[in-house]
């Protein structure tokens, strides 16, 4: 399946809110959540929590 046919990445304001890595994947995950795109905030949350570094 192509990009072009997967739902659109839905509008996750991230401007202005505390830097802290664990709270900016909670937002985009529940950005996500809402959206119907529960597998991609989980996809999402284990690959930036498994990298094993902030870079």
């Amino acid at each position: 399946m192509s990009n072009e046919n997967k739902h659109a990445k839905p509008d996750c304001p991230l401007i202005g809110e505390d830097g802290n890595i664990f709270h900016l994947v909670g937002i985009a995950a529940k950005t996500l959540r809402r959206n119907g795109m529960s597998a991609e905030a989980t996809e999402m949350s284990e690959k930036v929590f498994n990298s094993g570094s902030y870079e």
